[in-house]
């Protein structure tokens, strides 16, 4: 055994063969060691970028049927918004053509006609009575002035009477 011993030792190119290939072999060891470690990382990576990429998708599409939700809503309150305006505005009118017809029917049965109508009737009324007392106050000076002036020679049988005066005195 010595012997062999000895040989190995003799010969030194055998030696550092001997020693390089257990340094290789432990070299691939580390590198295989490296290699599987960066593949694990690079798998994890990729998982992890995967789910990302879902997460991201998922929420995508929540925000997209969120959106369509509301759009719907926002329909269907626009339709409802257009039926209850059509409804008031059909109301609206029905109204006005009963106010419409409940005037005619007053203005027929000589219930009056309209506010502006009646106001005229009142200031027409009022200017004939201004009238009227305008010429019986007249008439009244007139009459005054006939008692106060002397007797005239002509004979009339009423005094207060006279021929230029206007017809349309009453």
């Amino acid at each position: 055994m010595e012997l062999k011993d000895k040989s190995e030792f003799s010969n030194p190119d055998k030696l550092s063969f001997k020693d390089n290939e257990e340094f290789e072999s432990s070299f691939e060891w580390v590198d295989q060691k490296q290699i599987g470690e960066l593949k694990e990382e690079e798998k994890l990576w990729e998982q992890q970028a995967k789910e990302r990429r879902q997460e991201e998708e998922r929420t995508q599409s929540e925000r997209q049927e969120a959106l369509e939700r509301e759009r719907r809503e926002l329909e269907r309150l626009d339709q409802e918004r257009r039926i209850i305006e059509e409804s008031l505005k059909m109301e609206m009118e029905k109204e006005i053509e009963m106010s419409i017809q409940e005037m005619k029917e007053k203005s027929k049965s000589g219930g009056g006609g309209s506010p502006l109508e009646k106001y005229m009737k009142i200031l027409q009324q009022d200017q004939g009575q201004d009238a009227a007392d305008k010429s019986s106050k007249k008439l009244v000076r007139e009459d005054s002035q006939v008692d106060t002036l002397p007797p005239s020679d002509k004979d009339e049988s009423f005094t207060g009477f006279s021929q230029e005066e206007p017809d349309d005195f009453w």
